[in-house]
């Protein structure tokens, strides 16, 4: 493993990235850790439900900035057109003016 220099640190970290690695002596609580969220059907399932919940978080995290991109550009495209102000278009975003016209400049 790069970086073993066969320090407790060094050991500790191989128990958190070499799948089938374990040190009961030195780090007892991390290891028993490990193998009952690996090997044990209530530690799978809990797992499971972390990474779901990080998973629906994320999707949602992205979903709420697709649609602040898709309302920037609505805006952007409405001040190209002309059929909005800078000035209004920055206060729908809750953004100074000199802030949209940077969104608007990238544009």
């Amino acid at each position: 493993m790069e970086g073993d220099d066969g320090s407790d640190i060094a050991e500790l970290m191989k128990i958190f990235v070499q799948d089938n690695f374990y040190d009961e002596k030195k780090f007892p609580h991390v290891s028993g850790q490990k193998r009952y969220l690996k090997e044990n059907q209530e530690g799978v399932r809990t797992m499971m439900g972390v990474m779901e919940k990080l998973l629906s978080e994320e999707r949602d995290e992205g979903r709420l900035e697709g649609r602040q991109e898709g309302k920037i550009d609505m805006l952007v495209q409405l001040v190209q057109e002309e059929i909005i102000s800078v000035k209004d278009a920055a206060a729908r975003l809750s953004m100074s003016e000199e802030a949209f016209l940077q969104l608007l400049n990238k544009k």
